[in-house]
């Protein structure tokens, strides 16, 4: 098992009350199974995970980034990363 940090921003911490939370998840568990782990503690969270099976629905909604980078949703950790799950931004 390793420890993953989360920063969650708007919309995504109103789901959990915070902005940031720490993960315990499978040392070879993926980005998708990091999402299902924060909705299994934080219920709430499940209804701000975008579709998973549309890769385009799932960046409009939500942009997960680790070290300037975009986490791909296959994508492992290692023990103390720390990713930040931003909304999508729109104007116009």
């Amino acid at each position: 098992m390793i420890k993953v940090k989360v920063k969650l921003y708007a919309p995504f911490s109103n789901y959990v009350d915070r902005r940031r939370i720490e993960v315990e998840i499978d040392q070879n568990a993926t980005f998708i199974e990091l999402l299902l782990k924060v909705a299994e503690v934080y219920p709430k969270f499940r209804s701000a995970i975008p579709d998973i099976t549309d890769r385009c629905v799932f960046y409009n909604n939500m942009v997960p980034v680790i070290d300037s980078s975009v986490i791909e949703l296959q994508q492992n950790f290692k023990d103390g990363d720390e990713i930040s799950l931003f909304g999508s931004i729109s104007g116009g």
